[in-house]
């Protein structure tokens, strides 16, 4: 049975260049090398390419998106307030259609203060 690791002679030598010295010695001679390379030819085989994906946006606007979302809140609320009469309803339909978390919260916070009869700072009506 063979050994394993490099024979003595070379492992005087040190790691690298012992490693180095016996790959050199168990090369075959540079004739028989390129004679060998003429008549069998190695295959190569191409790896596939990678699919980019490109992220897109859900909703538009960009980085807009907020000041949009708060313009359409707004304008939406001026014209359709006379027929609903509920603060905060329009703020969070909003929010929710749009994904806008902050409209959202807005929206709900309204909603729970006009239910409530808070003061209006978000307490909810505790003084």
């Amino acid at each position: 049975m063979a050994r394993k690791g490099l024979p003595k002679k070379y492992a005087r030598m040190g790691f690298k260049r012992g490693w180095a010295a016996y790959k050199r010695a168990q090369r075959k001679p540079a004739r028989e090398r390129t004679a060998r390379r003429k008549t069998t030819k190695k295959r190569r085989y191409n790896m596939a390419r990678r699919k980019k994906y490109y992220r897109r946006a859900r909703y538009g606007g960009g980085k807009y998106k907020p000041m949009i979302d708060g313009l359409l809140a707004g304008a939406i609320e001026r014209f359709a307030g006379q027929y609903i009469p509920v603060p905060g309803a329009v703020k969070l339909g909003v929010g929710i259609f749009r994904n806008n978390q902050t409209l959202t919260t807005l929206g709900a916070l309204q909603l729970v203060n006009s239910f409530m009869g808070g003061n209006g700072n978000g307490g909810g009506g505790v003084r």
